[in-house]
C-alpha cells in the first residue's frame, strides 16, 4: 500500500535512484536546507517499508512552484498508484499554498520524464540550453492551476 511521510534527510540515501538521478550525491542537504529556510516543501512515497519516490516543490514566488522528483525503478511496478499519489500532492499545494503555476524542468534525453510531465498536466513551454548540472538542455515544462 501506497503511503506519503514527511520527508527526512536520510530518506535521500535511503531511497535507490534510477540511472537519471544518480549524479547529485548532496541532494538531501540541499533538500533539508530548502524546506528548513521554509522555501521547499518535500514528501516521500514509500510501498509498505520501500521507497519509492521524493517529490517536492521549491516555491519560487508567490504563487509559483517549480516541481521536482528523485524516484527508484520501483515506481515501475506500481505506476498508477504512484501517478495517482503525485497528483494529489500538487492538489495539495495548489490549494494549501495558492499556487497557480507549477513548473518542473525535465532532461531533454530524459523521454520518460518528458512524457510523465506531460500526463500531470504539464506542457512543454521552452527549451534551456546547457541549463543541466552536467551542462544538458532541458525542457522547462508548466502546468497553470
Amino acid at each position: 500500500m501506497i503511503r506519503v511521510v514527511n520527508y527526512q534527510p536520510n530518506h535521500s540515501n535511503l531511497i535507490i535512484k534510477r540511472d537519471a538521478f544518480k549524479h547529485d550525491s548532496n541532494e538531501g542537504d540541499t533538500i533539508s536546507m530548502m524546506i528548513n529556510t521554509g522555501h521547499a516543501a518535500a514528501k516521500t512515497i514509500m510501498f509498505d517499508n520501500l521507497f519509492l519516490a521524493i517529490v517536492g516543490v521549491n516555491f519560487i514566488h508567490r504563487g509559483v512552484a517549480e516541481c521536482w522528483s528523485i524516484t527508484s525503478d520501483l515506481v515501475k511496478e506500481h505506476p498508477i498508484s504512484f501517478h495517482k499519489t503525485v497528483l494529489s500532492l500538487l492538489k495539495y499545494v495548489e490549494r494549501e499554498f495558492k499556487v497557480h503555476r507549477f513548473q518542473m524542468a525535465v532532461r531533454r534525453d530524459y523521454k520518460e520524464g518528458q512524457k510523465w510531465a506531460l500526463s500531470l498536466g504539464f506542457f512543454e513551454e521552452s527549451v534551456m540550453g546547457r541549463y543541466g548540472p552536467d551542462k544538458g538542455h532541458v525542457s522547462m515544462y508548466a502546468r497553470f492551476a
